[in-house]
């Protein structure tokens, strides 16, 4: 029993020291096993550290791409909702409609594709960070299901009712679609403000 307390002792001793990735001193581990056992230990957790030291790196690349693709997204989204649609939207006619056509289709490959880099790296950031408590994992929920909603709600915007206004246009037909888009635009930029915000709770609370 003795020596079980001893090792669960060390174990201990061994995954805080891991996880604050420090180096226990020799002599600490060889008062509590002696010299021989002491040393295996130490390389043990020698290990440890240097493996977790390894993922922490992994981890910072992958928060670093998470972030650019997160600026991306956002900052294109403001530019276009405040920037270049209302300036296109200036324009009549076949003008307007084939100004908003190129703006679309030149801002589609760098938006979607921002939207896949946020979903492959939030994958395993998520999950590095999936036990530190049940805050925090309601918190991811409430992000994965809201970005779902922006990305079905981009979607629609871009691919189905966009189009659609603009063959109402070139057909002369009265611009019914336009209201529609409208609103699903703006419930677009509300979650492409609110998806970050939950990043940052989540940030907040893996760290608390």
């Amino acid at each position: 029993m003795r020596e079980v307390a001893e090792l669960v002792q060390v174990a201990q001793l061994v995954g805080s020291a891991a996880r604050k990735r420090v180096v226990v001193p020799p002599r600490d581990l060889e008062q509590r096993l002696g010299p021989n056992r002491a040393f295996e230990v130490h390389v043990q957790l020698d290990l440890r550290v240097r493996h977790r030291a390894n993922v922490s790196a992994v981890q910072s690349v992958l928060v670093a791409v998470h972030l650019l693709a997160a600026a991306v997204w956002v900052g294109g989204t403001v530019a276009l909702v405040f920037v270049g649609v209302p300036v296109v939207a200036r324009l009549e006619g076949e003008a307007r409609s084939r100004s908003m056509r190129l703006l679309g289709r030149r801002w589609r490959p760098i938006g979607y594709g921002s939207l896949l880099v946020l979903g492959v790296t939030g994958v395993p950031l998520a999950a590095n960070d999936w036990d530190s408590g049940s805050g925090f994992r309601w918190t991811l929920l409430a992000k994965v299901l809201a970005a779902i909603v922006l990305a079905a709600l981009a979607a629609l915007h871009d691919f189905v009712l966009g189009p659609r206004l603009a063959r109402e246009i070139r057909e002369g037909k009265a611009p019914r679609t336009r209201p529609l888009l409208v609103v699903v635009g703006r419930a677009a930029f509300v979650f492409t403000i609110a998806v970050p915000l939950l990043g940052v709770a989540l940030t907040r609370l893996a760290n608390g």
